[in-house]
């Protein structure tokens, strides 16, 4: 039985007077209050408290209807019942009979197969004139599952309760469970004529929703769609509420409207009465699904219910949850979450609930190309108090990392810099806790490196730390490299994810890569040439490239750009001297979304190129008067502050970058020389930045930015000089030799001394070389990477190249470049092969040298190690099987020696006794031994197979083949008829000759 029973029973009967006078008062409370502002928010508060009322109402009723069925099935309570029972049977026998089956009936049903065995032994001890032939029967039919006898005594006990039992509700219930009893049997027999038969008939004589619903059960199991949905409209018809809802959910489900399931549920269980809600329905043709759990789940906890909650939510996830959500297992989690804290449990037992709700709410994050703020702060709130913990799970660092993150990225957010570097040192704290250079990379986690290159990049793109002088003077490019490093972590984890491609084109794009960004964006569309976020990052590259007529003819992508998108054909439109299109654009832009500040000074831009001065003006002072949220801002703030001549402004800027000569500063400090008249200034800025630009996009932006202001300028008289010094700045920069692309050398040289860059560099050339199809150049690189911060990823990088080398060495038939590699790779316990023999005998096996083969083998036939041993006479024997079988026999006993050693020193290995047994099989045909010897070799491999394949014939058969191609003497038909002869011995069910297992033994 249950043991939930939300309040005490004294507190029920206490509270019904109390809640009955708080009831009337809080009506009293809302009629008199006006609708004046004081009094709106007592009056919300006064209904708050009536919501919490009624909860409390629901609370106490369930808490006594529970607690009656409880002392129904208390020992004392089954026995006063059983005594009332046989004081009946002296005047009334028949009508005795049949409570004692309605009794049973509603034991089983409210209880369990204990509470049964209860009642009949009171019954044998207190009215052994019963007759409980029939009821012990249906007790073991149900346990044994035996359908027939189910049938049977369901319907003898049907004309029991018929016979002798008044009308009435109870006696309904128990007619109706009887005959869903009936039901299940003859579906077990596969008579659904007859179920529906059965059901037809009770329904014409105890109509009711309940009836129906299980009507609509049976008719959905057998693919009766319409039928079952006229049904359930008939049952939504007797009980809109209840059962007829649960009808309507079922059909709904079925159809695959699951907005409309998830209604219906919700308006069916929670008008269930409490005794149905606490126990698990025994009696029911429903076939359960994840969604009716999480509903079921639901409403169990909102009558105060939480270990029933629990336990339904187990069986929710363990069968699957889908819905209309995204993230339909959310709610599940959520009631977990809410069960355990009504139960009061220690806050680490929900640890795991909080992360998976945290999960999904950071998934489910961006809405319309949006961060949706109340997702990410709930996620942010969960995860916070667990990280503090020391028994936190694995990934909740890196989670609470990326909802800070997306966090600091909401508009209007009050620090972005302070979020940035809080999202990263929690990142890189949780990354040095779990992740240890010296083990194994986190494999099925790539996204962990995927988020901290978004992190890194957020802080890249934020003002740099005045306490980091070293910061000062790097460009967002210098400070992009540790997003490089991360992404590139993360595509050697995993290469099929194409938002992992994305986010390495954006990194890649940060530092002026634009071929290696052309060339993860290439791969990335190979795997979903539909992908919108790839797509947009196409559209970015097209901008960072200065190609405007790209820009315009790339197909519109409104989810991952969002604003974006338009400010970017904004920008196009003005490049193609179109500052009208570049307006109409802009105006498409949602108010308060994105970058504001850019979109600020491409409307200001089109404004100056149409000649609307005054508007112009007025966009230029509100960009100078705006509140700087990262670098780029304040750039901004420094050239339109010293356009409108605010000097102490432009100081006031500047002092924020603390000296910082990176190129967007030398840009805007080249507009600032101007507007001060000092030429000598501006033009040695400029040459400046021409020579540490990060690529020509850097000279391009410059020019275009200083052309524009050279125009606003032109427009006030008195500053004509101005702008005729800033149209010279542009002349000269752009009739300048052009400043070289980035190329991967180049930057090599350039980032020496920059051991995060240069580890970054050195993996996009791996990675490329690896995918180019150069293994040797790949092998060096990530070679050279091993013992640096690329760690553990480098050697796991390493390792699958020089496989890679080995396989092609061994099918190549390259003996010595076979050998060579499986020594690199066994320093690290990391070769296919446990012996460079092997490897060597492999190589030689691949194009036909069995003998070199056996030869190789037989170098190392004493092996010290008794596995590897094993191993060796294994494989030896195999290519000695063609030239003798004899020779090969007697080496397979000698391996299943080694194996039997290994067992008797603690180490048994089944998978290769196994193995083991079914070569000696197929040798002991090929060498004249008898029938029943090959039989035996095949009982023995069945038996091991049994603890290693989920199908052990499969295995065997697999196994079989496997060998007849070593062994051409073998008998075939003599193998298989003994294999046959071996599944029949062991009960087993024999394969398909010549079928692929579902689940191989490793070679």
């Amino acid at each position: 039985m249950s043991t939930d029973v939300p309040l005490a029973r004294s507190l029920v009967t206490v509270a019904s007077t109390v809640r009955d006078a708080l009831d009337g008062s809080l009506y009293e409370l809302i009629d008199d209050l006006t609708d004046a502002t004081p009094a709106v928010t007592l009056r919300d508060e006064a209904g708050r408290l009536r919501q919490l009322l009624d909860r409390l109402v629901v609370r106490c009723d369930g808490a006594a209807e529970l607690a009656e069925v409880h002392a129904r099935y208390a020992r004392a309570a089954i026995r006063t019942m059983v005594e009332r029972i046989r004081d009946l049977r002296t005047d009334e026998p028949r009508r005795a009979d049949a409570l004692l089956v309605i009794e049973f009936v509603a034991a089983y049903r409210d209880g369990d197969d204990v509470t049964t065995d209860v009642l009949l032994d009171i019954v044998r001890e207190v009215d052994p004139a019963s007759d409980l032939t029939t009821l012990g029967d249906l007790r073991e039919a149900l346990r044994e599952g035996d359908a027939r006898r189910l049938v049977d005594r369901a319907r003898e006990l049907s004309r029991i309760v018929r016979a002798g039992a008044r009308r009435s509700p109870r006696a309904a219930e128990t007619l109706t469970d009887l005959a869903v009893l009936q039901v299940s049997g003859l579906d077990a027999e596969g008579d659904h004529d007859a179920c529906l038969e059965v059901l037809a008939e009770h329904l014409e004589r105890y109509p009711g929703a309940r009836v129906r619903c299980e009507m609509v059960a049976m008719m959905l199991a057998h693919g009766r769609l319409d039928e079952a949905a006229a049904h359930a409209r008939a049952a939504a018809d007797d009980e809109p509420l209840g059962d007829g809802a649960l009808a309507l959910a079922l059909v709904a489900e079925a159809e695959g409207d699951l907005t409309t399931a998830v209604e219906c549920y919700r308006q069916a269980f929670p008008h269930w009465p409490v005794r149905r809600l606490a126990f698990t329905e025994a009696l029911t043709l429903r076939a359960e699904t994840g969604l009716m759990l999480r509903e079921l789940a639901a409403a169990r906890l909102g009558v105060g219910l939480p270990q029933r909650a629990l336990s339904t939510c187990d069986e929710a996830l363990a069968h699957g949850v889908r819905g209309p959500e995204p993230y339909p297992d959310e709610a599940v989690y959520r009631t977990r979450l809410e069960a355990r804290r009504q139960l009061r449990a220690p806050a680490e037992e929900s640890f795991e609930d909080t992360l998976e709700v945290a999960k999904r709410v950071v998934w489910s994050a961006f809405e319309d190309g949006r961060v949706v703020p109340e997702r990410v702060d709930e996620a942010v709130a969960l995860l916070r108090p667990v990280v503090a913990s020391a028994q936190a799970p694995p990934l909740v660092g890196w989670y609470l990392a990326e909802a800070c993150r997306l966090q600091g990225g909401l508009p209007g957010a009050p620090d972005p810099r302070a979020a940035a570097i809080e999202a990263e040192r929690i990142w890189t704290d949780w990354t040095a806790r779990e992740v240890d250079p010296d083990g194994p990379p986190p494999t099925t986690e790539s996204w962990v490196y995927a988020s901290g290159s978004q992190i890194a990049l957020d802080l890249a793109y934020c003002l740099p730390d005045p306490a980091a002088p070293r910061e000062l003077d790097r460009s967002v490019v210098a400070r992009s490299w540790p997003a490089v490093h991360r992404i590139e972590k993360a595509l050697v984890l995993d290469q099929t994810d194409p938002l992992t491609w994305a986010m390495a084109d954006r990194a890649l794009l940060a530092t002026e890569l634009a071929d290696e960004a052309a060339d993860v964006r290439r791969h990335g569309l190979e795997l979903d040439p539909g992908n919108e976020q790839l797509l947009a990052e196409t559209v970015f590259a097209h901008y960072a490239a200065i190609e405007p007529e790209a820009v315009l003819a790339a197909d519109e992508v409104t989810g991952p750009l969002a604003g974006h998108g338009h400010a970017l054909r904004a920008w196009a439109c003005l490049q193609l001297l179109n500052p009208q299109g570049a307006l109409d654009e802009l105006a498409l832009i949602r108010p308060g979304t994105g970058d504001q500040g850019w979109y600020l000074q491409l409307r200001w831009s089109a404004l100056v190129g149409l000649g609307r001065t005054d508007e112009a003006e007025a966009a230029l002072t509100e960009l100078a008067s705006s509140e700087p949220t990262d670098r780029n801002d304040v750039i901004r703030l420094v050239w339109a502050q010293a356009l409108t001549g605010d000097t102490a402004g432009t100081r006031r800027a500047l002092e924020l970058l603390a000296g910082s000569r990176a190129p967007g500063v030398l840009r805007a400090l080249v507009v600032a020389d101007a507007a001060l008249g000092e030429a000598d200034a501006a033009h040695e800025h400029a040459a400046r930045l021409h020579r540490e630009a990060d690529g020509p996009a850097d000279v391009r932006h410059s020019t275009d930015l200083w052309r524009t202001c050279a125009a606003a300028l032109r427009a006030r008289h008195p500053a004509v000089r101005a702008a005729a010094l800033l149209d010279e700045v542009a002349q000269r920069a752009s009739s300048a030799p052009p400043v070289p692309s980035p190329t991967l050398d180049r930057l090599l040289d350039r980032y020496a001394d920059d051991a995060v860059a240069h580890e970054a560099l050195l993996a996009v050339r791996a990675r490329r070389e690896r995918l180019d199809g150069d293994l040797l150049a790949a092998q060096r690189t990530y070679g050279a990477l091993r013992r640096t911060a690329f760690e553990p990823e480098a050697t796991h990088a390493w390792h699958e190249v020089v496989r890679a080398r080995l396989t092609a060495a061994v099918e190549a038939g390259d003996a010595d470049l076979a050998r060579e590699l499986h020594d690199a790779l066994a320093t690290d316990d990391s070769s296919p092969f446990l012996t460079a023999a092997m490897a060597v005998a492999a190589a030689y096996d691949a194009v036909g040298d069995h003998e070199r083969a056996r030869q190789a083998l037989a170098e190392w036939v004493d092996h010290p190690d008794t596995s590897v041993r094993a191993q060796i006479r294994l494989w030896l024997a195999m290519y000695s099987a063609a030239a003798s079988p004899d020779e090969a026999f007697a080496w397979m006993e000698r391996a299943a020696a080694d194996s039997e050693t290994m067992a008797e020193e603690g180490a048994p290995d089944p998978e290769l006794d196994g193995r083991i047994s079914a070569r000696l099989a197929v040798l002991a045909a090929a060498t004249g031994h008898s029938a029943e010897t090959v039989t035996a070799f095949l009982v023995a491999a069945l038996s091991d197979y049994r603890s290693v394949a989920t199908e052990p014939a499969f295995a065997l058969e697999w196994e079989i083949r496997r060998t007849l191609g070593f062994v051409p003497a073998a008998d075939v038909t003599l193998v298989r008829e003994c294999y046959d002869a071996a599944c029949a011995v062991t009960g087993t069910e024999s394969a398909p000759w010549g079928s692929d297992p579902p689940e191989l033994v490793d070679a």
